[in-house]
């Protein structure tokens, strides 16, 4: 599947108001589901930075057990849940540096990992990933366009691709739309988990978790080259629920 690569351009107010008109008419794009990575090393030790040590790696498909033995022979533990299919265990043996995104409620929302000062993969959640920022700037990533949009359960969503900054120019790809581009001179494998806005609608119950929420999230792996099969779109496995906001 070849990415659709374009330009930002600003679309008119008419088409604008048209599109508004089409929106509930469309079929939401689907999503994948949230990106997810456990550990208690953090919560136990009350730190939030990076950890380094040698990677042994357990699992296959979109889970996988990560375990990290730093050099006083002490390990972090974490259970990693890819949408994408991210190969871990490409990085068995590797000393390698991980580092979390943290929310306010311990939550481990997103996930970098390094090898020396080179970004390997990360996972960018609901709370954002600084790595990323710091790797390929601010808004590497964005909301493409309005797709269409719905209302589900009290909540208006709209639909857009993630659109990518890369060297070709803007590429942009649909949730579980997976593809290999180059950025910074180098080959990254991209997959798009969600991309949506949420506003809740009058009288729907939102005290968990204020007033509705935006997400956007993708994981990016370093690969060292192209694929011998074009990648294509992955989907959202039976009974899993579809990628939203955590709680802070």
């Amino acid at each position: 599947m070849t990415p659709n690569i374009t330009s930002p351009k600003t679309a008119p107010f008419l088409s604008i108001l048209v599109l508004a008109a089409a929106c509930d008419k469309e079929p939401a794009p689907e999503q994948l589901e949230l990106g997810s990575v456990e550990s208690e090393h953090w919560v136990q030790t009350g730190e939030e930075g990076p950890v380094d040590g040698v990677l042994a790696v357990q699992g296959s498909g979109r889970d996988y057990t990560l375990t990290l033995t730093l050099e006083d022979s002490s390990q972090v533990e974490l259970e990693v849940h890819t949408p994408g299919e991210t190969d871990f265990t490409a990085y068995e043996g590797m000393d390698l540096t991980i580092t979390p995104v943290i929310s306010w409620t311990d939550a481990i929302t997103g996930l970098s990992i390094h090898e020396g000062e080179q970004l390997r993969y990360a996972l960018y959640g609901t709370d954002g990933n600084p790595a990323l920022d710091d790797q390929f700037g601010n808004g590497f990533g964005t909301w493409g366009e309005t797709i269409s949009g719905s209302t589900i359960d009290g909540f208006h969503y709209t639909w857009h691709p993630i659109r990518f900054a890369t060297d070709e120019g803007y590429v942009d790809l649909l949730p579980g739309e997976v593809a290999e581009v180059r950025v910074q001179d180098k080959l990254w494998r991209l997959t798009a988990i969600a991309a949506y806005t949420e506003v809740a609608g009058n009288g729907t119950d939102v005290s968990d978790c204020g007033e509705g929420g935006d997400l956007l999230s993708y994981e990016i792996e370093l690969i060292e080259e192209a694929s011998a099969e074009e990648p294509g779109f992955l989907e959202r496995p039976a009974g899993e629920p579809m990628a939203r906001r955590t709680c802070g």
